[in-house]
């Protein structure tokens, strides 16, 4: 992948999380991932993307959780150091 390639979808997960498109963020992410080929980095991710997929999987049946916001937050936050660190690599 070259560089330019990667600037782009780095600027994509970027935009995605500012619009609020979460899911969308994770498939450019592992995009990235499959060119780095970092077991560090792919744990990294799929810690994040079960998080999130939990929030959404609470949220759609009902269930009340007072840390929504901030569990929600910790993982924007983790998918942006990650996206981060996907760029450098």
């Amino acid at each position: 992948m070259t560089k330019d390639k990667i600037i782009e979808l780095y600027d994509r997960v970027c935009h995605l999380i500012f619009v609020a498109r979460i899911k969308d963020a994770f498939d450019v992410i592992e995009k990235l991932l499959e060119e780095a080929k970092d077991s560090d980095l792919s744990d990294r991710y799929l810690t994040q993307k079960t998080t999130y997929q939990n929030i959404v999987k609470y949220t759609f049946s009902g269930v009340e959780d007072p840390n929504r916001d901030k569990i929600l937050s910790s993982v924007i936050k983790g998918v942006l150091e990650l996206n981060d660190v996907l760029r450098k690599k």
